[in-house]
């Protein structure tokens, strides 16, 4: 199965007082964190929805495997970008599935994707989920069915709401580490601390 990955790396991070794809986790910045296990992981293009840090990434990314999509409606918020990506796949007639990451969930391994990715070869779901903490989210795969459900939707939900329609067609990975995303000055400190 043909999946392409995409990072969603579009926001301004209002709650913080640095561009959160920039901030330092392990000796990498967030950005490199997420695209390096997705480059371990794929052999083919890696999308990255890019916004208000455009130029920044792309010269901190500079890997042939790198396609960069800006979204000048960033502001827009998280499902405007999920609708960008999901455009993007449907032209691209080789890809099965659509694999939605964040650049702000440092702490979830490789591993978590081999899960998901088996999974998605079993062909029983049509959407795979990561599962934490009483919730659900991404890391998140969309086969190629979902994608225009994703441009339409996303504008008011993300996927969220689509994973909340489709339930008998998703499986649930459970990732505990998920639900460490940073999204304030204080998720970070409490993350380097770790």
């Amino acid at each position: 199965m043909n999946i392409l990955p995409v990072i969603l790396a579009a926001g301004s991070s209002t709650r913080m007082s640095h561009e959160k794809q920039f901030l330092q986790y392990n000796n990498k910045t967030f950005i490199e964190n997420i695209y390096n296990k997705l480059s371990e992981l794929f052999n083919s293009e890696i999308v990255i929805i890019t916004g208000s840090a455009h130029e920044k990434i792309t010269s901190i990314i500079s890997d042939e495997k790198a396609t960069f999509i800006n979204n000048i409606e960033h502001k827009s918020g998280l499902a405007n970008s999920i609708s960008k990506a999901a455009a993007y796949a449907i032209n691209k007639k080789e890809y099965d599935a659509i694999l939605l990451t964040l650049t702000d969930q440092p702490l979830i391994q490789i591993e978590h994707f081999k899960k998901m990715l088996n999974v998605l070869e079993d062909n029983r779901y049509t959407i795979i989920a990561s599962t934490f903490a009483n919730s659900f989210g991404p890391p998140v795969i969309f086969k190629r069915t979902h994608l225009r459900d994703l441009i339409n939707n996303s504008i008011s939900s993300g996927g969220k709401n689509l994973i909340l329609e489709r339930k008998s067609e998703c499986c649930f990975v459970e990732c505990p580490s998920a639900e460490y995303d940073i999204d304030t000055d204080e998720d970070y400190q409490n993350l380097i601390k770790k």
